[in-house]
């Protein structure tokens, strides 16, 4: 009866239409106001499945999301309009970013213009001004999570992993494994902004540059080439290069603070650097002593109730989901029961789950693995590889694709010539990307 409700005051304030997108927790629908006409994006979340397949602390996570989304005020950060809840369901109404990712932008473009990229890195730079000055710090930024509206105002999303910042460092191995920096990937804990920094250098660099700065065939590699700080050079210099090298350092007291990012010579406006300062000053004039700066104080009980949670889910697995929605008057009162407990929100892996272990995961790289596929026999190899055009030069990644396009239309002019080739082909080959690596390779070995 809830879910008829709530469906049905739902459905007669919002016109629901196409479907925008699905997510890792729900799907997105464009959705327009009745009333007002103003255009939407309307995100459904099915709690039964989250809960499901990631438990009770997916959920928790969801309401954190909302939480901090709702707090946070900035033209630059997705706004969450209103939220309805069921008892099945749960919907958020969000602004509506028309023209989608940056990330299919650039690859649109292949890289930005200097001038779009310092647009943009400067209305990313402000969004994460006043995030900090909030005390809450992102540690997912990434192509993806940054979104356009129409008038190409970039908008922060996906607030899932963001968390409070203060006195106690954060232990917690996440965000997506090529934006990760030298703290996370080895473990080590680390304050905060320090992170988020980090990951703008590697958005910077794939503004200018059309690709990211770390890669590698194996986990190992990356790690190394992110905990050195040893990125791809670039095939020229952008004027953001010596901004995107002072990011990008491996050493987290070296690395670039915000408002030192802020007053770079490349961002060329000191009206920016003190609108930036402003802003820090004024946030830490009207704060308190919580850790979440000027976040409201139900943020603050929030958090506490995420970390009772975390730790009772620890000790016993049995927590009703009814826990979760407790308000956070009755949780604060709760915690101050409870004062002499150990409230750890960040040790939330332990180690049972390592970063390292993450990683692995993303990358669907087993380094137990002992054996390696056998080498494929030559002569079939070289039938296959024969009417490749030959180059002296290493060949790029994206020439050997060419490449395979050029040979699949060689040899594929039938069907049963393209049955024949591709039974061959899987027989030396694991797919198109061991094709292409080995392409790489042997290029590379022709050279030196």
């Amino acid at each position: 009866m809830a879910e008829a409700v709530e469906r049905k005051s739902l459905l007669s304030q919002y016109e629901v239409g196409k479907k925008l997108g699905i997510g890792s927790t729900g799907t997105v629908y464009k959705a327009v106001n009745k009333v007002s006409g103003e255009k939407c994006a309307m995100k459904i979340i099915d709690k039964n499945y989250i809960e499901k397949t990631g438990g009770k602390r997916d959920l928790l996570r969801i309401y954190r999301e909302i939480e901090i989304m709702s707090a946070l005020k900035h033209e630059n950060i997705l706004q969450v309009i209103e939220v309805f809840e069921s008892d099945n369901h749960i919907v958020i109404i969000l602004e509506l970013a028309a023209r989608g990712e940056i990330y299919d932008l650039i690859e649109e473009k292949g890289r930005l213009e200097e001038d779009d990229a310092r647009y943009f890195f400067k209305q990313l730079l402000s969004s994460l001004a006043y995030l900090h000055s909030e005390g809450i710090v992102h540690r997912d930024l990434k192509l993806e999570n940054l979104l356009l509206d129409e008038n190409h105002q970039l908008k922060i999303c996906d607030f899932g992993l963001a968390n409070s910042f203060g006195e106690e460092k954060l232990t917690t191995f996440c965000g997506s494994a090529l934006y990760s920096s030298p703290e996370i990937v080895n473990g080590i804990p680390y304050e905060g902004p320090e992170v988020d920094m980090w990951s703008l250098g590697v958005i910077l660099y794939t503004f200018v540059y059309g690709n990211m700065p770390f890669s590698g065939d194996k986990f190992d590699e990356i790690k190394k080439n992110i905990t050195l700080g040893q990125f791809s050079e670039p095939e020229f210099y952008s004027g953001a290069h010596n901004l995107i090298t002072r990011l990008l350092n491996p050493r987290a007291s070296k690395r670039l603070t915000l408002l030192q990012a802020c007053s770079h010579s490349w961002i060329n406006n000191d009206a920016f650097y003190e609108n930036v300062l402003k802003l820090f000053q004024d946030c830490k004039n009207e704060s308190t002593t919580t850790a979440s700066g000027c976040l409201s104080p139900d943020l603050d009980d929030f958090l506490e109730l995420e970390r009772r949670v975390e730790e009772e889910s620890r000790a016993d697995d049995k927590l009703n989901l009814s826990e979760l929605k407790k308000s956070a008057d009755e949780v604060s009162q709760e915690i101050e029961d409870k004062k002499d407990e150990s409230l750890e929100l960040e040790d939330e892996a332990g180690d049972e789950y390592t970063y390292d272990d993450m990683m692995k995961e993303l990358l669907s790289i087993d380094e137990n693995e002992s054996e390696k596929k056998p080498e494929p026999e030559p002569e079939l190899q070289n039938e296959i590889e024969k009417p490749l055009s030959k180059n002296s030069a290493t060949l790029t990644e994206s020439q050997c694709e060419n490449e395979l396009r050029n040979l699949l239309k060689t040899l594929t002019k039938s069907k049963d010539e393209a049955d024949d080739f591709e039974s061959k082909f899987n027989s030396v080959y694991e797919n198109e990307t061991d094709f292409i690596l080995r392409l790489c390779d042997s290029s590379r070995t022709s050279e030196s």
